[in-house]
């Protein structure tokens, strides 16, 4: 698709940043400003029941950013928690961090 306006073409479909990491079409997708991914609606979905857990606004579901958003929550409730899960972030270990924050 080309648009007129800038003069470039525009893809029908994006790549989506979250879990699924596959090409979805633009209507099913939503761009957070701050850390620019693109995340489709069934990843955006998948994550909800845990900004419910800790009465957050929904916000972006890369994992990194997902993580990120829980640690500053978690600083506050579990200390030790909070210390062992910002380790594995420096490791990168995104999914370890959720399956104890959703655990305990």
């Amino acid at each position: 698709m080309y648009d007129i306006m800038t003069g470039r073409f525009i893809n029908s479909q994006v790549v989506c940043d979250g879990t699924c990491n596959k090409m979805n079409p633009n209507k099913k997708m939503k761009a957070f400003g701050i850390c620019d991914h693109v995340i489709c609606k069934s990843c955006r979905d998948q994550y909800k029941f845990i900004f419910k857990m800790f009465n957050l606004t929904p916000s972006c579901t890369n994992l990194q950013c997902l993580t990120s958003t829980l640690l500053t929550v978690l600083k506050e409730k579990d200390k030790q928690l909070f210390k062992e899960c910002c380790q594995l972030y420096n490791y990168g270990d995104y999914k370890k961090i959720l399956g104890k924050i959703i655990n305990m």
